[in-house]
C-alpha cells in the first residue's frame, strides 16, 4: 500500500470538527498535528449544550467503538443519563399551549455538554494537539506539493494538507475565499439581539419547566405591552446546562435564552459593563410575554442579579459554487470555517461532524493511492458544498420564522401535531 501523504495533515482547531477528523486520521494511521488557538482545554467553558443527532452514525466511524462504552454518561449535560435520548415541547409563550412535541428514542439523540464532548474526543488523540497556537495565513508551495501554516507567535508547520477547523471567522477562510472585503460581503450578521444564561436551580424548579433532565423547551410569543421594537415576537430556549449532585440543594444548571429581531438596533448591546441593564431588559420581556403564573416566566424573572449574561450573535455564510474550484489546491474548508449556521435549527454541529467524517474518508482514499488529491478534495466539496448551503438557508428561515413570522410557524406546527 502506498502512503501518499508524506509529511503530515495539518488540522487548524482543536473543536469538535477538527478533533473528530483528528480521531478519524489517527485509526487510519495518517499522519496529523492539531493547532489550536485556546491557551489549554480548559482555558474557555467551549459553549452551551448541543444536539447530537443525524451525525451519529458518521461520528461512529471516526473514533474507536471501546470509546462509546457509557457515551452518554460521559458526554451527557445529564450525566445520570444512560442510554442518551431526548424529549422536545414548542410552546406558544403566551397562552402556555404545547404546540408540537417530540420525543427521540434512546441511542438516537443525545443533549451533549461541549466541553464533555470535546474531552471524550480529545482523549484519544492529545498527544497530537499542539495549544495556544493562532493562525494568521498559508502559503501553498505547487512544485514541492506541500502547504505551510504561519502563526502569530511567529512559528510554522508544513504538511500535505492544511484543514481548517477554527470557527466562523477563520482566518483561513478569509484568505481562500478571497480576502478580508469578499469574506466579509460573504458572512452575514442576522439583526438578531440575544442573550444566554446560566443559573442554578432545585429539581423541583425544573421539573416545572421540563419533563426531564433531557428535555428541551422552546417559547414564541408575542409582548404584550409596547416598547420601542418594532418585531414585537419573542423567542425563548431552555435547557439542562449540567446536573451535579453535590450541590443538594440547587443540582441542576439551566441554560435559557431570550432573543428578538431588532432591525433597527433599539436594543442594547453587552459591552460588558452593562450586564444589569441587559438582564433587566430580559425579565423585562419575560414579564411581558409570559403569564403571570409560567415557570419559564419564573425562570428567567428569578434569575440572580448577579448571574452573567453573555450575548449570542447570530451569524452565517453559505459556502460558494466556485468552491469546489479550490480543490486542486490544499487547503480545505470543515464545519464553522465552511458553513456557519444560526442556532436556530440547531444543526451546525451535527454538520461539522459530517464534514470531518467525510474528508477523512477522501484523505484515506488519497492516502492508499486510490485518489489524487485534487479528486479527494472535489469528492469532499461536491457533497460539502450543496449539503451545506441547504443547512445554512434552512437555519437561516429558522430565524427569521420564529422572530418574524411566529402566527405562521404556529399554525405549522399544529398542523403537523
Amino acid at each position: 500500500m502506498s502512503n501518499n501523504i508524506k509529511n503530515k495533515v495539518i488540522i487548524v482547531g482543536g473543536g469538535l470538527a477538527g478533533l473528530t477528523l483528528a480521531n478519524s486520521l489517527q485509526m487510519q494511521g495518517i499522519p496529523f498535528e492539531v493547532y489550536e488557538r485556546d491557551e489549554s482545554p480548559d482555558s474557555r467553558m467551549q459553549g452551551w449544550g448541543i444536539t447530537l443527532h443525524f451525525c451519529l452514525p458518521f461520528l461512529r466511524k471516526c473514533v474507536p467503538e471501546e470509546a462509546f462504552e457509557n457515551f452518554s454518561q460521559k458526554v451527557s449535560v445529564n450525566p445520570e443519563s444512560k442510554d442518551g435520548g431526548m424529549s422536545f415541547t414548542f410552546h406558544n409563550a403566551n397562552t402556555g399551549e404545547v404546540m408540537m412535541s417530540m420525543k427521540n428514542e434512546p441511542g438516537t439523540a443525545y443533549r451533549a455538554h461541549r466541553y464533555r464532548l470535546r474531552n471524550w474526543l480529545l482523549k484519544q488523540v492529545e498527544s497530537k494537539v499542539h495549544w495556544n497556537k493562532r493562525v494568521d495565513r498559508y502559503e501553498e508551495n505547487a512544485e514541492q506539493k506541500t502547504v505551510t501554516a504561519f502563526f502569530t507567535d511567529g512559528t510554522q508547520v508544513t504538511g500535505d494538507v492544511l484543514v481548517a477547523t477554527d470557527g466562523v471567522m477563520s482566518p483561513i477562510a478569509c484568505q481562500l475565499l478571497g480576502g478580508k472585503e469578499k469574506f466579509d460581503a460573504m458572512t452575514n450578521t442576522l439583526d438578531v439581539r440575544s442573550f444566554g444564561v446560566l443559573r442554578r436551580v432545585t429539581e423541583e424548579e425544573w421539573l416545572k419547566v421540563a419533563e426531564g433532565p433531557t428535555h428541551l423547551c422552546i417559547n414564541n410569543g408575542q409582548q404584550i405591552e409596547d416598547d420601542d421594537i418594532k418585531q414585537k415576537t419573542f423567542n425563548s430556549f431552555c435547557s439542562i446546562h449540567d446536573v451535579d449532585r453535590s450541590d443538594r440543594e440547587k443540582p441542576f444548571t439551566i441554560f435559557w435564552s431570550l432573543s428578538r429581531y431588532d432591525p433597527d438596533g433599539v436594543v442594547p448591546k453587552f459591552d460588558g459593563t452593562n450586564n444589569t441593564e441587559c438582564l433587566n431588559l430580559m425579565k423585562t420581556w419575560a414579564r411581558n410575554g409570559f403569564p403571570e403564573d409560567s415557570p419559564f416566566r419564573q425562570l428567567i424573572v428569578n434569575t440572580p442579579e448577579d448571574v452573567s449574561i453573555s450575548p449570542l450573535v447570530v451569524r452565517d455564510r453559505s459556502p460558494p459554487s466556485e468552491l469546489v474550484k479550490t480543490s486542486n489546491g490544499r487547503v480545505v474548508l470543515v464545519g464553522d470555517a465552511a458553513h456557519p449556521m444560526t442556532i436556530f435549527k440547531g444543526e451546525g454541529g451535527n454538520h461539522a461532524i459530517i464534514d470531518a467524517a467525510n474528508l477523512a474518508e477522501q484523505l484515506g482514499e488519497f492516502n492508499q493511492g486510490k485518489k489524487t488529491l485534487q479528486k479527494a478534495l472535489t469528492a469532499y466539496n461536491s457533497e460539502m458544498i450543496p449539503r451545506g448551503q441547504k443547512g445554512v438557508k434552512e437555519s437561516h428561515d429558522s430565524a427569521i420564522m420564529v422572530h418574524c413570522n411566529a402566527e405562521v410557524m404556529m399554525r405549522m406546527f399544529k398542523k403537523r401535531s
